[in-house]
């Protein structure tokens, strides 16, 4: 062990009685070298996947149609009541505005099954719609390590990376052969803690 890592794990040894730790800034030198490496090579500057048809053509009328229906409901929401299980609107991850996007496409298009990959205050918003409207829909998560408490929250909570599940397991939790735009299944991708939604058809 070289003399400064050594000097750095006996300094380290003190601070962690304060929970605080010194580190350098090599692996930090490292990861911003090998970003720029993608970065001129122009990995950024395409698609890492095709934009899907669902994304594209999108019809937000239902949600902006539905959203009077849904006005005093989208109030209580952003009213935290105390249930552990719900949304809670003083968050640094899931707003107040995508938490009432989320809650309206449970409420207006019952899916009957909500796939999330990335859970957390997302997965609380779907739980108060799903209680609220007493909808028989299955809510899936998929995260390693949710941000806050969910196992009492999801129907089923996979601790896992979404890229390292095989395509069947998605396919036979989503009960379907094949993914059909705008149809009875939801897929949510909240990892970026942002609304992005395809509503995907058992087929």
């Amino acid at each position: 062990m070289k003399p400064s890592s050594r000097i750095k794990h006996l300094i380290n040894a003190s601070l962690a009685k304060l929970n605080l730790q010194l580190s350098t800034l090599t692996a930090s030198k490292l990861e911003n070298e090998r970003i720029k490496k993608l970065a001129d090579s122009g990995y950024f500057d395409k698609p890492v996947f095709p934009l899907l048809e669902a994304f594209s053509s999108f019809d937000g009328k239902p949600l902006v149609d539905g959203y009077p229906l849904y006005r005093d409901a989208c109030d209580r929401l952003l009213t935290y009541q105390g249930d552990p299980r719900h949304y809670n609107p003083v968050n640094d991850y899931f707003s107040p505005a995508d938490a009432c996007a989320a809650y309206l496409i449970a409420r207006i298009f019952k899916p009957a099954t909500w796939f999330e990959v990335g859970s957390g205050n997302s997965t609380r918003a779907v739980r108060q719609a799903i209680d609220d409207g007493k909808l028989p829909t299955k809510l899936i998560c998929v995260d390693p390590n949710p941000r806050i408490e969910i196992s009492s929250v999801a129907g089923e909570l996979i601790r896992s990376q979404v890229e390292s599940l095989a395509p069947r397991t998605i396919v036979e939790r989503l009960g379907c052969t094949s993914f059909r735009s705008f149809g009875r299944e939801s897929w949510y991708t909240s990892t970026t803690y942002s609304c992005h939604t395809t509503i995907l058809e058992a087929g």
